[in-house]
C-alpha cells in the first residue's frame, strides 16, 4: 500500500460534472515496518486514508494522518500495560497477561502521523503515531483532525468485529480530544470515545428510531 499525491480539477455548470487531470500519482508515503506495519509483516495491514490539514500552532507546517497498524510480526505480542488504558484500582481491570492469553495481539491499529518536508505537499516524513489501539482494536479508519475552541479533536471509524477479545462496541465514529497535536488525547463521551453509532441489535425493525 502506498499513499500517493494526484493532481487535478473539478468542473461543473448547471448540467454536470466533469473531471480533468487525475492522471499521474506521486508516491508519497509507504510503511516503513519500522513505525508502521508492512505487508512483509502482516498481509492483512491497514495503510490508507490519508487527511491533511495545517496546525496554527505551527504557521506553515502541514501535517497528515491516517490509517496505520503498528510496526511488527502478525501475532507477535508488543502491547504493554500503558496500551490497555485501565484507570488506577479499576476492579475491573485485566492483567497484562490477561489480555495476551485472550489473543488480543492480533489488534495493532493506530492514527498514523506524518510531516510534510516541502510547500507542495509532496514530500513528508512520519512521525510517531498520533494514538494506537494495541491490544484494543485493529482498525482505526478515515482518521480527521479538528480544531475548536483552542481543542483538537480526532475522529476515526473503527467496527464491532476488530475489537480484541472481550472488548465491545458498535461500528461507529469515536473521538479524541486533546490540548494539541501532540497531548493526552481523551476519548470523548464520558470515556467511551463513541460519538456515533450503528445499534447492536440487528433485529431492530427497520424504519424504526434505532434500527441498524
Amino acid at each position: 500500500a502506498i499513499i500517493t499525491q494526484t493532481l487535478g480539477r473539478i468542473h461543473a455548470d448547471f448540467n454536470h460534472v466533469w473531471f480533468t487531470g487525475f492522471t499521474a500519482h506521486t508516491p508519497l508515503l509507504q510503511p516503513d515496518g519500522v513505525l508502521y506495519q508492512n505487508g512483509a509483516q502482516n498481509e492483512f495491514f491497514n495503510f490508507r486514508d490519508p487527511f491533511t490539514f495545517e496546525d496554527p500552532k505551527h504557521p506553515g507546517v502541514n501535517y497528515m494522518v491516517f490509517e496505520g497498524n503498528t510496526a511488527g510480526q502478525r501475532g507477535v505480542a508488543n502491547c504493554t500495560e500503558a496500551d490497555l488504558g485501565f484507570r488506577p484500582n479499576d476492579p475491573n481491570a485485566e492483567t497484562l497477561q490477561e489480555v495476551l492469553d485472550s489473543g488480543a495481539y492480533y489488534q495493532k491499529a493506530n492514527i498514523g502521523l506524518a510531516i510534510a518536508t516541502d510547500s507542495t505537499l509532496s514530500k513528508w516524513k512520519f512521525l510517531s503515531p498520533l494514538i494506537s489501539a494495541n491490544c484494543v482494536n485493529d482498525q482505526t479508519e478515515r482518521p480527521q483532525v479538528y480544531l475548536h475552541n483552542g481543542k483538537y479533536y480526532i475522529f476515526t471509524i473503527s467496527h464491532r468485529t476488530t475489537f480484541a477479545a472481550g472488548v465491545d462496541g458498535p461500528d461507529g465514529v469515536y473521538g479524541f480530544v486533546g490540548d494539541g497535536i501532540r497531548s493526552d488525547f481523551q476519548p470523548m463521551n464520558y470515556g467511551s470515545g463513541l460519538t456515533m453509532g450503528n445499534p447492536t441489535d440487528l433485529n431492530t425493525a427497520a424504519g424504526t428510531d434505532f434500527d441498524p
